[in-house]
């Protein structure tokens, strides 16, 4: 009589509680006008055409500087 072997699969789970805020959130802005705002781009093709579509629309939008 030939026996088999059956494989033992083990799931673990890899989410952690949440951490604990150490220090509180920084307050809400009013609104964007008058405030400066900065953009990081990683160099994926086409992202300056997105960044000045960004750009313009909170521009009009909102009175960036």
């Amino acid at each position: 009589m030939a026996t088999t072997k059956t494989a033992k699969l083990i799931v673990l789970d890899p989410t952690a509680a949440p951490r604990e805020m150490l220090q509180a959130m920084a307050p809400a802005l009013d609104g964007l006008g008058g405030q400066s705002l900065g953009f990081l781009w990683n160099s994926k093709p086409n992202g300056n055409l997105l960044f000045e579509r960004l750009e313009k629309l909170l521009r009009e939008k909102y009175e960036i500087a």
